[in-house]
């Protein structure tokens, strides 16, 4: 009798057709739904904005249908295309933005 390996521990990988269906079927339950923001998280979002200076911060942002967390310091905060840019050439566009804490 011959032992099959790693095989019998992978069954659901077991055919290629199958593979692609369940790397979807994974993404499709990570989505989340878009927050709604409440008045008094926009007013501290603009708050943090317009007194912010250069010290590192925790952002929060929704993206692709998930949200996303980073740290980072805002190097320019670009009022005409509505978005922040970050180290590392990131930017987030206002739109996206969930919360903004100092670290």
């Amino acid at each position: 009798m011959s032992d099959r390996g790693m095989k019998k521990w992978a069954p659901y990988k077991s055919l290629v057709e199958q593979s692609d269906s369940l790397i979807e079927l994974k993404k499709s339950r990570e989505k989340v739904s878009k927050p709604i923001l409440s008045l008094d998280q926009e007013e501290e979002i603009n708050d943090f904005l317009t007194y912010y200076r250069g010290q590192e911060c925790t952002i929060s942002f929704y993206r692709n249908e998930r949200i996303y967390e980073m740290t980072s310091i805002i190097k320019k905060i670009d009022i005409n295309n509505r978005k922040l840019i970050l180290e590392e050439k990131k930017s987030i566009y206002f739109e996206e933005l969930i919360s903004i804490k100092n670290k």
